[in-house]
């Protein structure tokens, strides 16, 4: 019966380890965000990636190039805040149930 007290205490690891993925995840954004503001700004290497107006027939303006940039940068944002919070939703659950499980089994 080891075991199964192995495989017990193995998803508890499981289910901890991601929880703190996903909590190491969600502080990273909110120190992003609010904190260190300019540590994901990409928007300001405009000059570095426009294309000459030969190539394309037109080029995009540093007003449209921003505006685009700040919605990815955000579109990025609540992706990382989404896979955060899964993490953390789909990680204690299986955690708590685990520990509980293995501390109260008998083998």
């Amino acid at each position: 019966m080891k075991i199964a007290n192995f495989f017990l205490w193995a998803m508890t690891l499981i289910g901890l380890v991601i929880s703190i993925i996903g909590a190491i995840g969600l502080v990273d954004l909110a120190l992003k965000t609010w904190v260190f503001t300019k540590a994901d700004d990409e928007c300001y290497y405009y000059d570095a990636v426009r294309v000459p107006e030969e190539k394309t027939g037109s080029v995009v303006s540093e007003v449209d190039y921003q505006k685009q940039c700040l919605e990815n940068q955000t579109a990025r944002r609540q992706s990382k805040a989404a896979t955060s919070i899964a993490q953390i939703i789909i990680g204690v659950p299986v955690f708590l149930f685990f520990f509980k499980t293995a501390k109260s089994y008998k083998a």
